[in-house]
């Protein structure tokens, strides 16, 4: 999950990415698939009792290119764009590929895309993110499937390409 700021209001949300399907049984505590669902929730909305929900889905399903759980998700400083980097596949592959969602302002709450994010290195799951003062993304850590990650690679968001992957 990633919270956002609008860039022409003061408002704030909530982006969840990803994740498993829902349950399909009362003894499950999740599916087995990963989904591509990102949803955006409104904090400032109070809790729904009819709908059962503690905050208000603003946006439901701006969809993944790929599917994936354990990925990880940023909020890009200034644009309030999307940054998913990595996670795990339906087959139990990691992945090395990122996506951008561009937020386009106007209702700040929906996200346009996703947009491919060419070369981001090496593969990982359950890794963390950070945006820099550079306005640089720092994605660190994490695993490949078979080991704890000791790099990082950073992202350079006004060319949408790694900047580079350091050990």
């Amino acid at each position: 999950a990633a919270r956002f700021s609008c860039p022409t209001s003061d408002a704030e949300y909530v982006a969840i990415v990803g994740g498993f399907t829902a349950a399909t049984g009362p003894s499950q505590i999740a599916g087995t698939s990963p989904t591509s669902v990102i949803e955006v929730y409104n904090p400032e909305s109070r809790f729904d009792a009819t709908a059962g929900n503690a905050y208000r889905v603003v946006r439901n399903g701006a969809g993944l290119a790929q599917a994936r759980a354990f990925a990880t998700v940023v909020s890009l400083e200034l644009s309030a764009d999307l940054l998913v980097v990595g996670g795990v596949d339906g087959s139990g592959n990691v992945l090395g590929t990122a996506e951008r969602f561009f937020n386009n302002w106007d209702p700040c709450e929906t996200l346009v895309g996703p947009t491919a994010v060419s070369g981001f290195g090496t593969p990982r799951a359950h890794a963390n993110a950070f945006t820099l003062p550079s306005r640089a993304v720092m994605v660190t850590a994490g695993t490949d499937g078979s080991s704890s990650l000791e790099s990082s690679v950073f992202f350079n968001p006004d060319d949408y390409y790694l900047v580079r992957e350091v050990y």
